[in-house]
């Protein structure tokens, strides 16, 4: 059981920080790293295109995986651009871009562009 000392030296678990509630937000699924969140996103093989007459030309499209994640993924004229949010099965809005800067896994999420993206992220 940690202590509140322990919880002061490793803010991941202070929910009073940001990295705390963030942390929080993604922990409680049993998600450890990003690479868990993009495995996630590419098992559901969003399409690349989007085609001209669709309405998601233009749109954030939802993409649910089967353990209640959300991706939320934007399209711009017909291509995949970046996962704008996500969604964890309590609903509860996993919104990266607000992160601090310096949080771990922020700019691997932002820097996701589609399906296989995973690998050069990790070679990075």
């Amino acid at each position: 059981m940690d202590t509140e000392n322990e919880k002061e030296s490793n803010p991941d678990q202070n929910e009073t920080t940001d990295s705390g509630r963030l942390h929080k937000l993604v922990s409680n699924f049993g998600i450890n790293s990003w690479t868990e969140l993009l495995e996630m996103v590419e098992s559901l093989n969003p399409p690349e295109e989007q085609s001209c007459d669709s309405e998601n030309w233009c749109a954030n499209v939802t993409f649910e995986h089967e353990k209640g994640w959300k991706f939320i993924i934007f399209y711009d004229c017909g291509e995949i651009d970046y996962i704008d949010h996500i969604v964890n099965p309590d609903g509860e809005e996993v919104d990266f871009w607000g992160w601090p800067e310096d949080h771990p896994w922020r700019s691997y999420l932002i820097n996701w562009r589609g399906v296989g993206d995973l690998k050069r992220l990790l070679d990075c």
